[in-house]
């Protein structure tokens, strides 16, 4: 009997070395884009401090990775997270996007938030400093709704 758990802890040991040679592709970059929204809109100090810190490591390209993204198989959910969220909404491209789709995704944004779903709370248990207050929470979507008046008089 003893000698099967050995066999099946080296066999797990085993495997768990094997994956960490299978790591995916990280994409960052720690310079804020010409492309970036905090560079073409005009957003207040407080609540771009707040959409970096519990959106852009997802949301952009300027990701922290912490040290359980190096480590397989946490690394490929870390990194599916963030490709997910990047085609979602990618503040490093904001440019990119026609102003319409802006201001789709900055409603979006806001709704996100409000109903709790961003940021993700399997993000937040470990990140609990993304956790947005409900003061947080109201004071982006009173940005994103005035920011959204601006873009559609332009």
């Amino acid at each position: 009997m003893k000698k099967k758990y050995k066999i099946a802890i080296g066999v797990a040991i085993g495997l768990f070395i094997i994956m960490q040679f299978f790591q995916p592709l990280k994409i960052s970059k720690d310079v804020k884009s010409e492309g970036d929204m905090m560079k073409l809109l005009n957003v207040p100090a407080h609540v771009a401090g707040l959409i970096e810190k519990s959106c852009y490591d997802c949301h952009s390209y300027n990701t922290k990775w912490p040290f359980y993204s190096k480590i397989s198989p946490m690394s490929w959910i870390v990194v599916y997270d963030v490709e997910t969220g990047r085609k979602n909404v990618n503040f490093s491209i904001w440019n990119e996007y026609s102003t319409m789709i802006q201001i789709a995704k900055l409603r979006l944004v806001c709704n996100a938030i409000e109903t709790g779903n961003m940021p993700l709370s399997k993000y937040t248990m470990i990140h609990r400093d993304a956790k947005l207050k409900k003061e947080d929470i109201d004071e982006i979507c009173t940005w994103v709704e005035k920011q959204i008046e601006i873009m559609k008089s332009q």
